[in-house]
């Protein structure tokens, strides 16, 4: 499966940093499930008119699509230019502008690049890209509602963000995390692990399990509990995969993210919260 990875902006005016004293919800986006047997979000994405099923992925750094997909609604590449995408090398692609909504929010598309087969195999699940929540968050705080799924987009400072949380969410203990990689749109946060100790883990909706990087590695799952903050993971299906230099992600996964809330700040804010059901 071929992707082209997308840069979007929000439409002029659409989100601006609060300065304001009261927090407010832009939008709200449904999302659903995107398999019983595959833990993760999809979001209904109108591109040209047409409407198609795009997995929301926390640890992607770009948007992407489904190349033939694109092919189909008239991208193409433009083969001058290389870059690194989570995909692998990809090539610029001239896509002009092309108005498109997650949800009932609408973005513009600024770029597009050609990348290798995706090993994801979500065409077969029927979805045609992904979406990465931090990218999203430019000039807003961007909520993921992983218990009862849907995207917010909130326009608030940092001081009063903390209120509309109580407000939305008041089932939840909400933990207040470092990122790691403050300009970075991958959200990397501090993990402990009584095997392993300190780990920097990528909070990664589009992983279903967890996956650590290990001398000692393990060809089945592992037990393992890790703490995140205040709190405490537990997860049966940790895969423990041998070290390789050409892969350092360690990859928190949807059987610790689970029913969490994810609040993800500007770039310029080098902090994520987690929310917790009490």
């Amino acid at each position: 499966m071929k992707f082209l990875v997308l840069f979007f902006i929000l439409s002029s005016g659409v989100l601006v940093f609060a300065t304001s004293k009261k927090a407010s919800t832009i939008a709200k986006i449904p999302l659903s499930f995107r398999d019983p047997q595959k833990p993760g979000l999809v979001a209904e994405v109108v591109i040209k008119g047409q409407k198609f099923r795009f997995l929301i992925d926390t640890g992607a750094s770009a948007h992407s699509i489904d190349r033939k997909v694109a092919e189909a609604l008239g991208f193409s590449s433009a083969g001058d230019v290389q870059s690194s995408t989570p995909y692998g090398p990809g090539e610029l692609a001239h896509l002009g502008d092309v108005n498109i909504k997650v949800g009932s929010l609408p973005l513009i598309l600024e770029g597009a690049l050609s990348t290798p087969d995706d090993p994801g195999g979500l065409v077969s699940d029927g979805i045609s890209g992904v979406i990465s929540p931090p990218r999203l968050s430019t000039h807003s705080f961007v909520v993921v509602d992983l218990k009862a799924p849907a995207l917010y987009f909130v326009q608030a400072s940092p001081q009063n963000i903390w209120k509309w949380l109580e407000n939305e969410f008041s089932g939840f203990d909400f933990d207040e995390l470092n990122r790691l990689e403050p300009n970075s749109f991958q959200e990397t946060i501090k993990v402990r692990s009584k095997e392993f100790g300190s780990l920097q883990m990528f909070i990664d909706t589009g992983a279903t399990t967890t996956i650590l990087h290990a001398k000692e590695s393990s060809t089945s799952p592992k037990l393992m509990s890790l703490g995140i903050g205040h709190h405490q993971c537990e997860t049966r299906n940790a895969r423990i995969l041998p070290l390789n230099p050409e892969v350092k992600q360690n990859l928190l996964g949807m059987d610790c993210l689970r029913n969490k809330i994810l609040v993800f700040g500007p770039p310029s804010l080098p902090m994520v919260w987690m929310g917790w059901p009490k």
